[in-house]
């Protein structure tokens, strides 16, 4: 870590950032909420955030089941230094040490107390209860890794639902969270070959009753098809982040994030230059033959067949704005840049890239202090106040659980 050896030099330190924040970043009211837009990042040069060069806590292709981690979707560290991983392929929460040795294994695919129909991800709660996040419910799990209770979501009203059932999008320190449902493409506008449509979101208390609707929001662009609509690959999406105090939510058709409270009032819009990036016929070319390379097993005719109508399908004329966020629980953000290397794996602009990937880092008041690139081949799941969790592939595609420790020179 970079030290800095007088009083006096930090003092300039101080000063010299005060007056690049100030060149840097605006910050007005509009009917109460602050708006705070980002021109470029405050970081001089020295003072930058970096991940360590090697993992310290490296999770997975060891001998025996406890040790593999086919379908990492989510992880986080508990207070104890114990790190917990969601793993998808067994519908387990798998328990390690700080050292990364395995202490236990829960769940399981089923229908009893303790065990999963299915699974989307997990958070960390306060008191280091783990709420293991799917459709229709949360289980709550104890530090422990011992069962403690299932949280139905609802009763609903007649008719306010698209889909009979909702998933968290984001959870308060209070106990409360926000559902919400999923749009099926059904409101097209007459005509339109392309529309935004909307999920309905919902307040609900720590028992799943609803305290009350929170209104619509966009969250997907979908595209007529012959025989029903589909969402626009790599169209603009709604994306979400919970940092415990505040929920995060943008639509990356452009560079801004919401920041609601508790009481889901808006807060704050965050900002930041942004010059679009054009989807290019070099760009689907290329994803496109990288799909081709990586899924199908056709040959001659029928392979150019494939790329041919994979090719002509509707595609955006630019990039997202964004293609990932993540809140930490300082309230800072993360926020990733688009990256098509690691599309054809995924069909998204956030996965497992073999290039880094690039994340801008918003301090707890909207500001930008500047972006950080994380390793190829990872994909970060929870960030700390001094380290970066996720997941990632090795050279033999095996999954693993890595941390990082995060630096943050003073």
């Amino acid at each position: 870590m970079n030290t800095i050896p007088t009083r006096y030099l930090r003092l300039a330190s101080v000063l010299c950032c005060v007056a690049s924040s100030a060149a840097a970043q605006a910050t007005r009211d509009s009917a109460g909420i602050r708006i705070v837009d980002n021109a470029k990042p405050v970081w001089a040069p020295g003072r930058e955030w970096r991940l360590s060069e090697k993992p310290i806590l490296d999770i997975g292709g060891g001998a025996g089941a406890d040790y593999e981690l086919r379908r990492i979707v989510g992880l986080t560290r508990l207070s104890d230094r114990r790190v917990a991983a969601a793993d998808q392929s067994t519908l387990q929460l798998k328990f390690y040490d700080a050292s990364g040795h395995h202490l236990k294994s829960v769940g399981g695919k089923g229908q009893g107390p303790g065990e999963f129909r299915d699974f989307s991800t997990i958070t960390r709660l306060p008191g280091d209860s783990i709420a293991v996040e799917m459709a229709r419910m949360t289980t709550i799990v104890a530090p422990s890794g011992a069962f403690v209770r299932n949280v139905q979501f609802g009763p609903f009203a007649p008719g306010v639902l698209q889909i009979p059932f909702v998933v968290a999008l984001g959870r308060f320190d209070n106990g409360t969270a926000v559902v919400m449902d999923y749009p099926q493409g059904q409101r097209r506008p007459a005509g339109a070959q392309r529309w935004v449509d909307s999920s309905s979101l919902f307040l609900v208390d720590h028992g799943g009753a609803v305290v009350r609707a929170l209104g619509k929001v966009p969250v997907v662009v979908f595209v007529a098809g012959t025989t029903h609509p589909t969402p626009l690959d790599f169209g603009p999406g709604a994306l979400h982040a919970s940092s415990g105090r505040a929920i995060y939510l943008g639509f990356s058709d452009q560079y801004a994030i919401r920041v609601y409270n508790s009481d889901w009032t808006l807060e704050r819009i965050i900002r930041r230059a942004w010059t679009p990036h054009s989807l290019t016929a070099r760009d689907l070319d290329t994803y496109v033959d990288g799909w081709m390379q990586m899924w199908t097993k056709k040959t001659g005719a029928e392979r150019e067949a494939e790329r041919k109508e994979m090719r002509e399908q509707p595609y955006p004329e630019f990039l997202p704005a964004y293609s990932a966020i993540l809140a930490t629980p300082a309230g800072d953000l993360w926020v990733r840049e688009p990256d098509l290397t690691g599309a054809p794996g995924c069909w998204c602009l956030a996965g497992l890239s073999t290039v880094p990937s690039t994340w801008s880092v918003f301090d707890a008041d909207g500001q930008w202090l500047g972006d950080i690139a994380m390793p190829p081949r990872f994909i970060p799941l929870e960030i700390g106040a001094d380290y970066v969790l996720g997941r990632s592939r090795d050279r033999d595609d095996v999954p693993h659980a890595v941390m990082y420790r995060l630096d943050k020179p003073r």
